[in-house]
């Protein structure tokens, strides 16, 4: 039962979600632009630019229908009920957040799913084309998340997202233990692949490829435009978040005090912050790999989500 406090926790979640992942992105740019020795834009741009399109007017292609206008408020929707139902703040009684890992990913994909759906309506070439890619990395991103999930539940006992971050953070030599390291590992690969950063791609190190990933995003304008940039910031905060929950869980309240609640969203916005600077980092320094390689990744995440699964079935 939702008691009035951890309804309160749940809003506070959804209002830092609003507030601190489009400054995730801006800090993204502003690494990377030093890193190349440039200036760049203002780590306050994201906030700039959805003002800018939320009063701009919208537009649409003639052969779209209701799911192309759908496709954004879902998205935005489902990414904001992820982040409603992951404990990122507080460890709190299972019962009272009711969060599913698996159920999680069902509901990221049903958001996915209508923006796929977006990119075939406009009829445009190249948002064809950059729907099944996205449709590609998500099917192969998607397996080895749900198969790191599955492991990581049967190392802990229960799929339930509090009762996971509960359980390790009640026992930190978990860290040592072999199936959580290859559980770890591969949920990594997954995310990285999701994101958008990492070994599968450098969107800015490819014109072309920068062109066929944003496709999808260019037939919206106005509101619809400013709804996509926010559910790829929060879908940044979403994933970061879900990972520190559900394997760094330290550090989040143990209670639901006030104070407690206060350091577990301060620590919560420092493990953001620590995690987004070295994506920057790991993206500008990683070697390029093109679209073919997405299926070796997942692959050799999908080994070692399999192997976690192994391990965890033999206790080792």
């Amino acid at each position: 039962m939702i008691t009035l406090i951890t309804l309160s926790v749940h809003i506070f979640q959804i209002f830092l979600a609003l507030l601190v992942a489009p400054f995730l992105m801006g800090l993204i740019h502003v690494v990377q632009a030093r890193l190349q020795g440039q200036r760049g834009a203002s780590i306050l741009q994201p906030y700039f630019d959805i003002r800018k399109w939320l009063v701009k007017e919208a537009f649409q292609p003639m052969t779209a229908s209701w799911i192309f206008l759908l496709a954004p408020y879902l998205l935005v929707a489902t990414l904001l009920l992820g982040i409603w139902l992951t404990p990122l703040v507080a460890i709190a009684p299972p019962a009272e957040f009711g969060g599913d890992a698996i159920m999680l990913v069902y509901l990221y994909l049903f958001g996915t799913l209508f923006l796929v759906l977006a990119g075939f309506e406009s009829r445009s070439h190249l948002a064809i084309l950059s729907t099944g890619r996205r449709l590609v990395v998500f099917a192969l991103s998607s397996s080895v998340l749900l198969t790191s999930i599955l492991a990581l539940a049967l190392r802990t006992g229960t799929s339930d997202l509090a009762g996971i971050a509960s359980y390790v953070h009640a026992n930190p030599l978990i860290v040592a233990d072999p199936s959580y390291l290859l559980t770890m590992t591969a949920c990594v690969l997954a995310m990285l692949a999701e994101i958008g950063g990492g070994p599968l791609e450098n969107r800015r190190s490819s014109s072309a490829l920068a062109l066929i990933q944003e496709a999808v995003v260019r037939e919206y304008t106005g509101l619809y435009l400013a709804l996509i940039r926010l559910a790829e910031a929060l879908r940044l905060f979403l994933f970061i978040g879900l990972f520190c929950s559900l394997f760094l869980p330290w550090g989040a309240a143990t209670d639901l005090q006030l104070v407690s609640l206060f350091w577990g969203g301060l620590i919560l916005v420092l493990k953001l912050l620590v995690f987004v600077v070295a994506l920057a980092i790991f993206e500008m320094f990683t070697t390029t790999l093109h679209l073919r390689h997405t299926g070796l990744f997942a692959g050799v995440g999908f080994i070692l989500a399999l192997l976690a699964m192994i391990a965890s079935c033999f206790s080792i």
